[in-house]
């Protein structure tokens, strides 16, 4: 969900953005949880919303990615890259931003090696 969310943000004109993530198929909870998450990773902006009237929790202001939010996205963007990230994750069974983050890294890095732009 956390690669949904960060290709929202990132493909949402701020015109048409209500400030609100919203992901088809999850609870707003669900999702807000979510974005909280990358909200303390530095990967988005946002305000957190106390206002018992304002379920979501977070409101993205002027939505964006933020310069780390650009790079961790750019690292799970291709859907190939995306799967093979998943296939390893399932195996270590940790989802954590950080190892996601590094098991990404390393299969871009194995790509380029494949793709003889880096040396094996």
């Amino acid at each position: 969900m956390i690669r949904q969310i960060l290709l929202e943000v990132e493909g949402s004109p701020t015109p048409h953005f209500d400030g609100i993530v919203r992901i088809e198929g999850y609870e707003n909870q669900v999702v807000q949880h979510h974005v909280s998450l990358l909200v303390d990773a530095g990967f988005i902006p946002a305000i957190e919303l106390h206002d018992q009237s304002s379920p979501e929790g977070y409101w993205l202001q002027d939505p964006q990615l933020t310069c780390d939010g650009h790079e961790f996205l750019n690292s799970i963007k291709d859907p190939t890259t995306w799967e093979k990230t998943k296939s390893g994750l399932k195996q270590v069974g940790n989802w954590s931003l950080p190892v996601i983050t590094k098991v990404a890294a390393s299969v871009v890095l194995q790509q380029l090696k494949e793709a003889k732009f880096l040396p094996d």
